[in-house]
């Protein structure tokens, strides 16, 4: 399987034969999904799930440090509907939305109250890491 860029979002290739593509357009913090489809012969093999969390990889939607905001449109079917939220995507008024925080560590919860009570200038030693 091969993943390629294009301009309207992600093709999925198995060999040398186009097998799936999404659209998406990022955004400041994340992207919009448009359509998205895997030919029926490939459907329920893992093919979509595979080309879905590659394209959330490639625009940060599983970076531990960066906030994230998805969207897709409402799906028309109750397998489209547990495909997406099996991705965290929840339904919002007219369209789909997957939020992600970053994950907070014991280390970034030290820095961060750290950082919030001591006042400039002073020399600090960060130890939390080892």
């Amino acid at each position: 399987m091969n993943i390629t860029q294009i301009p309207e979002g992600f093709a999925l290739y198995k060999e040398k034969d186009e097998i799936g593509r999404c659209a998406l357009t990022p955004t400041p913090k994340g992207g919009t999904f448009g359509a998205f489809c895997i030919l029926p012969q490939w459907r329920r093999k893992g093919y979509g799930s595979y080309l879905l969390k590659e394209a959330l990889r490639a625009l940060g939607g599983y970076d531990r440090e960066q906030a994230t905001v998805f969207t897709a449109p409402l799906p028309t079917d109750p397998g489209e509907a547990a495909f997406w939220a099996k991705f965290e995507f929840q339904p919002e008024g007219t369209q789909l939305v997957r939020r992600r925080t970053p994950d907070l560590t014991a280390v970034r919860f030290v820095q961060d109250f750290l950082a919030a009570r001591l006042t400039a200038p002073r020399l600090c030693i960060d130890a939390t890491c080892g």
